[in-house]
């Protein structure tokens, strides 16, 4: 029987060609994304079985990868084929209504884990991981502060990232090939992208430090689990934890496309963000890994304390460069809530226009990140709780002029692009003269069910 073995990644793809017997063909999904959708059904139509490993590649690339359903829609389609989903992160596939003939679970056992260590900035850890004897694993989606602690410790550590990357010109390619060769590391540090988040096995005893500086779930499992605990092997995990502003954008993650794998993905991510805006991050993966002792770093107390003591008052760009050595008191607003964003502090920098001496200046505004996304709703959002007062409107055929007195909005604008285009997108609307979409005497009707 011919069998393909789908991988996301190079090095697993490297590591499937090192043991597959020769009946089995080793390719990576994006080799089928060139085809066109008629070649690429034939071309898999061909194979009695079909393994789809690390099957959450077509949700979790569907960020940047708008071809990452071409190979779904064939995985959903009924074949007469044996097709095989594998995953440690499988659950957007869920969202997919797939129906299973087996289903195999094995629990994530997490006992390996001596201690779990929460952090704000990876610089309050980045001496200890460079002074520990034990060698260390990191996962990193920020390039430029990777580059910053390569260039800051330089030696017995290697950086390794994939082609497509700015940094590729440094990446270490001795020590990938290494890595997928031995499964060891071959430094006492590698700081990785997402190339080695998943699939890459790392068997090094030596291995007892796992740096995982990203938020989302699959990334985390994915990234913990590259690391094989064998032998009773001890680790110790660290994990960022991300603001309340970055939990907000992943929780309403806005999909760049609106295919399947897109729309899969953006349900997952709200629902598991709505569960740690519940939680908390922190109390979310204390309950996960239950077994390990929990330690919570604290990072720039001082400014932290200053912010606190200063929300909904004014402050001035010098009071904060004081307590922020890099960066300069003439520093645009945005330097400073890109700090406080790297640094997970909860709090915003505003600007609000006040009169004073009979003029009018810019001042600053301390707010706390949960009050300035209160205040600053995103329009998407904002006019979502419109959705059914419409469709109960447009029970007959309204023209959007209809909709927008009907809603008392003057802007057509917001009506069109917030309104009436989301429900023309989720079929809750349909246009009435669909030759002439853009027709001044267009209307819109709720389609009988």
């Amino acid at each position: 029987m011919n069998m393909l073995l789908f991988s996301n990644r190079n090095p697993l793809k490297e590591q499937n060609l090192a043991h597959a017997p020769k009946n089995v063909k080793c390719y990576n999904y994006q080799s089928f994304e060139k085809f066109g959708q008629k070649a690429l059904f034939a071309s898999l139509s061909y194979y009695d079985i079909i393994c789809f490993d690390e099957c959450h590649y077509f949700f979790k690339d569907s960020s940047f990868n708008y071809n990452t359903s071409m190979v779904l829609e064939y995985a959903l389609a009924k074949t007469n084929q044996i097709k095989i989903f594998s995953s440690a992160t499988p659950e957007p596939l869920f969202y997919t209504n797939i129906k299973f003939n087996y289903t195999y679970n094995i629990k994530h056992d997490y006992n390996g884990i001596k201690e779990v260590v929460f952090y704000s900035d990876i610089g309050t850890i980045w001496d200890k991981i460079i002074t520990s004897k034990k060698k260390t694993f990191c996962v990193m989606n920020d390039m430029k502060r990777a580059q910053s602690l390569y260039a800051q410790t330089k030696d017995n550590i290697s950086l390794i990232c994939s082609k497509s990357n700015s940094l590729f010109r440094i990446s270490d390619k001795e020590a990938l090939d290494f890595i997928i060769k031995t499964e060891m590391l071959p430094n006492k540090i590698a700081i990785a992208t997402t190339v080695l988040d998943n699939g890459v096995n790392l068997k090094d005893p030596k291995l007892t430090n796992v740096v995982i500086d990203v938020s989302d779930p699959i990334t985390i499992i994915q990234s913990l689990g590259r690391k094989r605990i064998e032998n009773d092997t001890q680790i110790t995990l660290y994990l960022k934890v991300p603001t309340t502003n970055q939990i907000h954008n992943l929780r309403y993650y806005m999909p760049p496309s609106d295919n399947l794998a897109a729309l899969c993905m953006q349900a997952f991510m709200q629902n598991h963000f709505e569960e740690i805006t519940k939680k908390t991050f922190i109390g979310y993966w204390s309950e996960i890994f239950a077994n390990s002792k929990i330690t919570v770093l604290e990072g720039c107390k001082d400014l932290a304390k200053f912010l606190k003591t200063h929300v909904n008052k004014p402050v001035t760009s010098q009071e904060l460069s004081e307590l922020i050595s890099e960066i300069a008191p003439t520093a645009r607003i945005t330097s400073f809530n890109r700090f406080f964003a790297n640094h997970n502090l909860d709090f915003f920098i505003t600007a609000k226009r006040v009169r004073k001496d009979n003029k009018q200046t810019s001042q600053w505004i301390v707010k706390t990140s949960k009050s300035f996304l209160q205040e600053n709703i995103p329009p998407h959002l904002k006019y979502q709780a419109k959705f059914n007062a419409v469709k109960d409107f447009c029970k007959t055929p309204k023209s959007a002029k209809e909709i927008r007195d009907f809603l008392k909005i003057s802007s057509r604008y917001v009506t069109t692009t917030y309104i009436i285009n989301p429900l023309l997108q989720n079929g809750s609307l349909v246009p009435l003269d669909k030759d002439n979409l853009h027709s001044p005497n267009q209307k819109y009707v709720v389609p009988p069910n």
